[in-house]
């Protein structure tokens, strides 16, 4: 942040590609009031709980997690194994990127917008409600990342992890079950991507029952609890680039 333009700029930068989407979005609800289920105000609550999570984890892990095989193949991973610091925490948060605030700042405005279209009464319990769906949307894409990531002790070069990233996020920015079409097959295969952004606003719009509150954190955790194991499990396979 110490250069003031440059921050200032990706700032609108971020800001721009969010209304963008919002702008294409109305495009759409244009022609019709409904798509598979979802209202104008509802998708845009959608894609504000998605942006904030994008750019919590923007700020703070992506550019670590996707720098693995980089760090990898260069031997610069030798740094975070041997501090006494746990390795996980060390190689996925180090380096932060507060440019990308833009993004967080504009899914807060948007989701507060969509609440209001949606006639929501602001609370206490809502607020606290969108910081836990909040919190383990973020997880669940953190943990996602983190296991693709994790793929870069097998492979000599993961040049297509920028490329996994882009295809996921893009998905993420509707919601899931114009995908599935509600199948139970295809809610079960994708379940890790529609507990990141599309259950959350199913939970807060009242399409499920608050039961699946429950089911957002156990999935997850369980998630959570999958990627930490591979990490460590594709760690036994690292061999320095140094040694």
């Amino acid at each position: 942040m110490e250069y003031r333009a440059n921050f200032i700029l990706w700032l609108l930068v971020e800001i721009a590609f969010v209304a963008v989407q919002v702008g294409m979005v109305s495009v759409y609800f244009n022609f019709t009031d409904n798509i598979a289920g979802w209202t104008k105000p509802q998708v845009f609550l959608l894609i504000g709980i998605f942006r904030v999570i994008e750019g919590i984890f923007h700020m703070f892990f992506f550019q670590n997690l996707l720098n693995f095989p980089e760090n990898i193949s260069t031997g610069n991973m030798d740094l975070f194994f041997t501090r006494p610091v746990n390795s996980l925490f060390l190689s996925s948060s180090r380096y932060h990127s507060l440019d990308e605030f833009g993004t967080f700042l504009v899914g807060i405005a948007l989701v507060w917008y969509s609440l209001i279209q949606l006639q929501f009464s602001f609370s206490l319990l809502l607020l606290f409600e969108l910081f836990v769906l909040f919190f383990f949307g973020l997880l669940t894409l953190y943990s996602i990342i983190l296991i693709f990531s994790s793929l870069s002790f097998f492979f000599t070069r993961m040049t297509a992890l920028h490329s996994v990233y882009d295809v996921i996020t893009k998905a993420l920015r509707i919601p899931i079950n114009i995908i599935t079409k509600d199948s139970f097959i295809g809610n079960s295969l994708l379940f890790p991507l529609l507990i990141v952004a599309t259950l959350p606003s199913q939970i807060l719009l009242g399409y499920v029952t608050p039961i699946f509150i429950t089911l957002e954190i156990i999935g997850s955790l369980a998630i959570f609890m999958v990627a930490h194991k591979f990490f460590y499990f594709a760690l036994r396979h690292y061999s320095s680039a140094s040694s």
